[in-house]
């Protein structure tokens, strides 16, 4: 059950984050921390990542609602998992609460950390978290999962032909 546990601190140091950026950032609206690379910059997002289906928070709700218990019934009925899955989930779960959270108390999602090197929407912890996720998850399907499966596949090709060559020689007797 540890993936509760990093779930929830994604979930604390995303909620505190914004917190911290609604409370100095709203009246400022924007910070240099690193010029040229990053800022702090406090945007309300009603949509998705560059403000896509702002007009339709029912469909986040939904589809965050969806994930969020999606993931918690996986993690709970499937206890046999590979590690990197587990850590992979976890963070999307994290990361998809924090946003929730956001989209259920104040009708958006608070905004704050914008890479100024480039075209690249503002963002926060919990999207971080989730992308994190998304790049473990990737990994684990394609250099753990994937690779298994085949092995499986293999193997059962292999017990196929045995049973097949077994029984090919019994008839023969």
């Amino acid at each position: 059950m540890w993936w509760i546990w990093i779930a929830s601190l994604v979930v604390i140091l995303d909620q505190i984050t914004k917190w911290l950026a609604t409370t100095y950032l709203e009246t400022i609206g924007f910070s240099a921390f690193i010029p040229g690379f990053i800022s702090f910059q406090y945007v309300l997002n009603p949509g998705a990542a560059w403000g896509m289906l702002k007009n339709h928070p029912w469909i986040f709700l939904s589809l965050s609602t969806l994930a969020i218990v999606g993931i918690i019934v996986f993690m709970v009925m499937y206890k046999q998992r590979h590690t990197l899955l587990t850590l992979s989930l976890s963070f999307i779960l994290g990361g998809g609460i924090g946003n929730m959270i956001d989209r259920i108390f104040y009708g958006k999602v608070v905004d704050f950390l914008h890479f100024e090197w480039i075209q690249f929407p503002t963002f926060n912890i919990a999207d971080s978290a989730i992308t994190i996720g998304g790049i473990l998850m990737l990994v684990w399907v394609i250099f753990i999962d994937f690779p298994c499966e085949r092995r499986k596949e293999k193997e059962k090709k292999a017990q196929a032909n045995q049973l097949h060559e077994e029984n090919y020689d019994i008839s023969d007797s």
